[in-house]
């Protein structure tokens, strides 16, 4: 299970939270549903009020969280994740499996996974040097393609 917190915390809380917990992204719950996920990009942004130095523990999870109209499967291609991540402008997804969140599917992870297939994805259309043999995979252009419209 991944850390989770809900949607009427106060930031504080989940500041201190994603140190607790080493992590950089909490999925947000409300009555035991998944409705969003909170960043500590989140928290620096949009929960620090002008001029102020401390985040404001009047504001809630749900007022800077980016809400999840639609979770990630196992079944998720990378690039299927990726075009979610544009559509939903958010740089991570949980995964959930039985409604239970098994892993946050970052851009980063992402770009990891495409590193991998440009350098060892199969032959395509005849090219044979690694880089040019993963650009020629569809599901290569698709997610730089989705990079390039993110700004990445």
């Amino acid at each position: 299970m991944k850390p989770m917190i809900d949607s009427a915390a106060p930031l504080p809380e989940a500041f201190n939270r994603m140190r607790e917990e080493d992590t950089h992204y909490l999925v947000v719950e409300r009555g035991g549903d998944i409705v969003g996920i909170v960043s500590d990009r989140d928290l620096l942004f949009k929960g620090i009020p002008l001029h102020g130095e401390v985040l404001n523990p009047m504001i809630t999870v749900a007022e800077v969280m980016t809400p999840l109209p639609q979770l990630l499967t196992e079944d998720t291609s990378a690039d299927e994740a990726l075009e979610l991540m544009v559509k939903m402008r958010t740089d991570a997804l949980p995964v959930v499996r039985h409604g239970d969140v098994v892993q946050i599917v970052t851009q980063g992870d992402l770009l990891r996974v495409l590193t991998r297939l440009m350098q060892n994805g199969p032959t395509y259309d005849g090219a044979k040097e690694r880089g040019q043999v993963a650009m020629a995979n569809p599901v290569v252009q698709n997610v730089m393609n989705l990079v390039a419209e993110m700004g990445i």
